[in-house]
């Protein structure tokens, strides 16, 4: 009986000593390398907790209320230029609120100053002098009645013979000499006479209109700025901005005060 007791528990320890290193040895015995088994990640929990084994856990089925693939065509990737970075940044619209900046006006141009004309300088030359005359029968418009018949066709209906005329005075020039000038110059009738004893000229007559012919008391007359002087015309000398007027008077110079 001991022998088969020894024998039996050599038996077991042999079986167990052989499943010991069947168990070690196939535990130790390198593995060939199997094919990687896709596993969806699932994200890290906010929480810091480590998420749940993915053999473990069933997968989820999808929402229903999850919305359907959008039926448009994908949006084509914007292309951009070789060498350049595409924009990511959104764009922003301008603002709507109004411009605190005034206004800007438009540049006004510079008044301009007018163009003065540079200062003439004084002429060194003496100014040449000069001198007025006119020629009147005024007066015979007042007595027509008196005058003789056929003359009316010669008296100006206005009484002038000759208007104001500006005259250059030449030199030794007198009241009588500017007279015969202008009469000359402007076609008009003149009858005069000198007197020897005297040596001066006595004018009897300007435009066919002769002493007498408008009374006992007409013939003409000279004045020199306004005043009628008391000697012959031809012994008056002109002087430079005298204003020579010759009248007809038909009163002896009464009518012409």
């Amino acid at each position: 009986m001991k022998k088969w007791h020894y024998a039996a528990i050599a038996a077991a320890v042999i079986v167990v000593v052989l499943a010991a290193a069947f168990f070690f040895g196939d535990s130790e015995a390198p593995r060939e390398p199997t094919a990687p088994t896709a596993l969806s990640v699932q994200p890290t929990d906010p929480s810091g907790t480590k998420p749940a084994d993915p053999s473990e856990t069933q997968p989820a089925a999808p929402s229903e209320t999850q919305p359907a693939p959008s039926e448009t065509e994908p949006e084509q990737p914007s292309t951009t230029t070789a060498g350049t970075q595409p924009v990511t940044e959104p764009v922003t619209e301008p603002s709507a609120e109004p411009s605190t900046q005034p206004p800007t006006e438009a540049p006004t141009e510079a008044p301009t100053e007018p163009a003065t004309e540079p200062p003439t300088e004084p002429s060194t030359e003496p100014p040449v002098p000069q001198c007025t005359i006119s020629i009147s029968c005024t007066t015979v418009l007042s007595h027509m009645d008196d005058l003789t018949p056929g003359k009316e066709a010669i008296v100006p209906e206005s009484g002038w013979i000759l208007g104001t005329v500006t005259v250059t005075i030449e030199e030794g020039d007198t009241v009588f000499t500017v007279l015969q000038r202008v009469t000359r110059e402007y076609g008009i009738a003149l009858e005069f006479s000198t007197s020897p004893i005297y040596n001066t000229v006595y004018v009897e007559g300007i435009g066919n209109l002769y002493e007498r012919d408008c009374g006992s008391g007409s013939g003409w007359l000279y004045a020199v700025n306004g005043v009628i002087p008391n000697y012959g015309c031809s012994e008056y000398a002109v002087s430079d901005g005298d204003t020579i007027a010759w009248l007809y008077t038909c009163e002896m110079g009464a009518d012409l005060q």
